[in-house]
């Protein structure tokens, strides 16, 4: 047996022997291999790299040429034409001649133009991407997929995407052009990059698009011979930028283009790093349980090895053996089923993004890699069964006696020092430092549950001891679990694992999200809402047609509904400029913080505008009989003792850059107003301030003070966006919670409650299993057959118990350490900075108490009550 060969096959048959749990140690290696292999073939076909999306760009031709942004020469772009070196140069564009005599004789060009125009929908208006070519053309094969009706061939006709049809007009009806005439819809089409927003093609023309510079606007180029980087460069020279079939299918020819490097920074680096070792570290914990039952079923053959002249370094390559052949299979057959996996599911990835998925892209340097994680981790996870093997007592074990050899002081010791060392990266992590403090924490985590891991042949004998007056199935399972380390530490390590990221990160994302709710600042009671209106910088008549219309169609819907003026901070008459600026003595600022408000911050009225200022009813009152009394509400966040507030009105020549304003302070009365909480607007106005400063008023809005759904929401905004893209709505809806939050709890629930599950049940049924004699024993004696159901409840209960317990105490360590990072300003405690710790104890109670019970639950029903009596030595 000096060789590998005769022990793989060894290891061969003992695997088809027992099937069960071979198919146990299959199933813990290789569904990580699966999933992340299933994962890596959904992204790599979701992501269209260059060469695979030439057809979406170019279509059939051998070059995209559009016009330089600048017009003039272009100091060099990038391959995909997305970039262009050094500032814009004036100069003549080049025209479709020049172009082509660049390109050679026999080129054909079909104009292609891209740009965005205002459709009308069924409930308004949206703005649509719009594309003016004849898409009959060949060369636009690949940049488009016809789905319903035909393509457009005359003037007046249109082809939408099936998004702007579910909004709007179908094919026969006709879409309405912003500043343009009708178009009738003749063809449903795809694009063929993107599947949203909403977009149009038509013949050139027909929405009288603004020209484009770019790729935007140009020409699609068919040519008797590719167009290599040379030619690039070329059309660079007069004035272009263009992108190459010839040279995206051979992109070494382009040794002088532009590149900019987007790779990820250290910090992700160092995270990926963390990642790969917390899996592997899992994987190794939930698949040592069976190949420490693996070698126990393999002891008595391994010790007659021994007894026969065999050396250790013999035994332990017999169970690492096992660790080989079940690594092959296992990573071989998680590549091979991921494969197909990830396939199947990118039509239902597709639902979820915008842009369309490539062809099945299988990446395999990538698999690869995945293979080689699967069967290192099923090496690892045999090595400490394998050591144990070679280090066994050949008398103890011919002779039938079973149990681990009395543990040292050196595991724990060193259990200690590493623990040691993760609670000094996390507070290297805690401490203010440019970045990296969620990496420290994270690798000091990974450091702490590896020497509590090693700590737990310690805790159970702690826990033995403690268990010697309770019933007799639980100090069985406790002092069983103590007895046979190599299967039992494993299996509480992974469940101590599992758990602690689960609290770790639970804390963390929950302590982040809390801050960001408490944080927020709501501009408008809930469910309320507001028009808002700009009219800045465009003529007055035009305003006042828009404001008139902006006011019935939020009457339609809401009849109560009250226009808000405000006060121009910036007006412009005769090319003569005027702007104010409000203050207290010395500069004195009413608000330490102020956002703008929900419409204007600098409203005019002869009362208070009728929506949430965050003020009592007391107080409006107050307020509104200081505007009538020709006095200025001025809102701060402290009390102010005046009556008085200061205007610095600014006046200069808008004609005349060289201009100094000249300032004229303005002293108006003034009635202060306390706000509770935030401030939603800064002053009000009585109509005689106004005059006083010489201050123009304006339409800024209406506010709406009743509640607004979802529906009335979505319609409105599209009634509004059909009168002017200065107009728009808002309702508040409070604080919104990040969908990412939910699914981060859920996958943090769901994957921490899997490997729990997986790690106990496992190591419990193989310790059932290793256990036959002794509860065979206890069958003989008379125990009740319930009995073996309740030594199962108790193993699955001590091993996810103690796993949990263990786990939540070192999670709480860098869950609590990473709020510094993620929510204090300064990251150091004590410092009085605004930091937030939010522990989520219903999420940590169901992990650490709901689990081990839910388990000890499962394992107790579905255990085997009846067992028939077998010899006591093997």
């Amino acid at each position: 047996m000096t060789g590998w060969r005769a022990l793989l096959r060894l290891a061969w048959r003992d695997l088809l022997r027992h099937k069960g749990r071979t198919l146990l140690v299959l199933f813990m290696i290789g569904l990580p291999v699966l999933g992340v292999t299933a994962a890596d073939v959904l992204a790599s076909t979701a992501s269209v790299d260059r060469r695979e999306g030439i057809e979406r760009k170019v279509g059939t031709a051998d070059a995209l040429v559009g016009i330089a942004e600048g017009r003039g020469r272009v100091e060099g772009q990038s391959v995909d034409g997305q970039d262009m070196g050094g500032p814009p140069i004036e100069g003549k564009a080049p025209t479709i001649d020049q172009v082509l005599s660049v390109l050679g004789p026999g080129s054909r060009a079909i104009s292609l133009d891209r740009g965005s125009s205002r459709v009308a929908t069924d409930k308004g208006s949206t703005t649509a991407e719009v594309t003016e070519t004849d898409l009959r053309d060949p060369l636009l094969t690949g940049t488009y997929r016809l789905v319903e009706g035909r393509l457009p061939q005359a003037e007046g006709e249109v082809a939408v995407n099936p998004y702007l049809a579910s909004r709007g007009p179908g094919i026969g009806e006709l879409l309405e052009v912003a500043d343009g005439p009708a178009l009738k819809v003749v063809g449903l089409v795809e694009n063929a990059e993107y599947q949203e927003p909403g977009r149009a093609w038509s013949l050139p023309g027909a929405f009288d698009l603004e020209p484009a510079t770019g790729l935007n606007g140009g020409w699609l180029i068919d040519t008797q011979e590719p167009v290599t980087w040379s030619d690039v460069l070329k059309l660079n020279r007069l004035g272009a930028v263009a992108v190459s079939r010839d040279v995206l299918e051979n992109p070494g020819q382009a040794t002088s283009a532009i590149e900019y490097s987007y790779g990820p920074s250290d910090d992700e680096v160092a995270i990926y790093i963390l990642i790969v070792i917390m899996a592997l570290l899992e994987v190794v914990l939930l698949a040592g349980p069976s190949f420490a039952v693996g070698a126990r079923r393999m002891q008595g053959q391994l010790a007659i090895v021994a007894a026969n002249g065999g050396t250790p370094r013999q035994l332990r390559r017999a169970v690492l053996a096992m660790g080989v052949v079940v690594g092959a299979l296992a990573a071989g057959l998680g590549v091979l089923l991921g494969v197909p996996l990830g396939w199947a599911l990118s039509p239902v990835a597709q639902q979820w993004s915008s842009e369309w998925f490539g062809p099945l892209d299988v990446p395999w340097l990538h698999l690869l890699g995945i293979a080689s994680f699967g069967f290192i981790s099923a090496l690892l996870a045999a090595i400490v069964p394998a050591w144990i093997a070679s280090r066994q007592d050949v008398v103890q074990v011919l002779s039938g006696r079973r149990g681990d050899r009395k543990p040292g002081p050196t595991s724990p010791i060193f259990g200690l020092v590493l623990i040691g060392v993760g609670l000094w990266l996390t507070w290297q992590g805690v401490r203010p430092r440019p970045g990296m403090g969620e990496t420290w924490i994270g690798f000091g985590a990974v450091f702490a549950v590896l020497g509590t891991v090693l700590l737990v042949p310690v805790f159970l004998a702690v826990v033995g001891r403690l268990a010697s007056r309770t019933f007799l199935p639980l100090r069985y399972a406790v002092r069983d679990a103590a007895r046979h380390r190599a299967r039992t530490v494993p299996a509480i390590g992974a469940a101590l694992a599992s758990v602690a990221g689960v609290v770790a990160l639970g804390i963390a994302v929950s302590s982040d999200e809390a801050q960001n709710r408490e944080t927020y600042q709501p501009r408008a009671a809930m469910g309320t809402g507001a028009v808002y209106f700009h009219g800045e910088g465009r003529p007055e008549d035009e305003v006042a047609a828009d404001w008139t219309k902006t006011v019935g169609a939020t009457h339609a819907m809401f009849p109560d509904a009250v226009p808000v003026n405000a006060v121009s901070e910036h007006t412009e008459v005769d090319g003569k400029s005027t702007s104010f600026y409000i203050h207290g003595p010395d500069e004195e600022a009413f608000l330490a913080y102020y956002d703008g408000g929900m419409l204007s911050g600098r409203m005019v009225g002869e009362k208070l505008p009728a929506m949430d200022l965050n003020i009592s009813d007391e107080e409006r009152v107050r307020a509104d009989q200081a505007l009538a009394d020709g006095r200025t509400v001025v809102f701060a966040d402290h009390r102010i003792e005046r009556d008085e507030v200061e205007v610095n009105v600014d006046h200069w020549d808008a004609s005349d850059p060289n201009d100094q304003p000249e300032t004229e302070h303005v002293t108006l009365p003034a009635y202060f107003v306390e706000v509770d909480g935030d401030a939603r607007a800064e002053v009000v106005f009585p109509p005689a301030a106004v005059e006083r400063l010489g201050a123009a008023v304006r339409p800024v809005g209406l506010v709406i003070n009743e509640q607004v759904t979802v529906a009335q929401e979505k319609d409105l905004a599209e009634a509004l966006n059909a009168i002017s893209e200065e107009s728009g709505l808002y309702v508040e809806r409070g604080y919104e919670r990040d969908a990412l939050y939910g699914v981060m709890l859920g996958i943090l629930v769901g994957l921490g409650s899997l490997l729990m599950l997986g790690g106990t049940l496992t190591a419990t049924f193989l310790a059932l299993s290793d256990a036959r004699p002794d509860l065979a024993t206890l069958s003989a004696v008379g125990a009740a057959p319930r009995t073996r159901r309740v030594v199962a409840a108790a193993y699955a209960l001590v091993i996810g118990g103690i796993g949990a317990v263990l786990g939540a105490i070192v999670g709480f360590v860098p869950g609590i350490a990473a709020t510094w990072p993620l929510t204090s300003s300064s990251w150091m405690p004590g410092e009085g900075s605004s930091h937030t710790i939010d522990v989520p104890w219903l999420l940590i109670s169901a992990v650490v108490l709901g689990l081990p019970l839910f388990t000890a639950l499962v394992v107790g029903l579905f255990a085997t009550s009846r067992l028939p009596v077998v010899a006591r030595i093997d």
